[in-house]
């Protein structure tokens, strides 16, 4: 897999996560809630740099 691929995978699962933790009932300042939106925006914010 590209590295590229692998890039956007990892941000279409943390998205998923992150959805599907909310759809559950969990808070926005859920600790775990938190933790994935963390992480979804360092892997976003890494894919547009590399774009650059």
């Amino acid at each position: 897999m590209h590295a590229d691929d692998e890039t956007e995978q990892r941000i279409l699962i943390l998205r998923r996560i992150l959805t599907e933790l909310v759809c559950l009932g969990y808070t926005l300042s859920n600790p775990l809630v938190v933790a994935v939106s963390q992480a979804l925006d360092e892997w976003i914010i890494a894919s547009q740099k590399r774009c650059q």
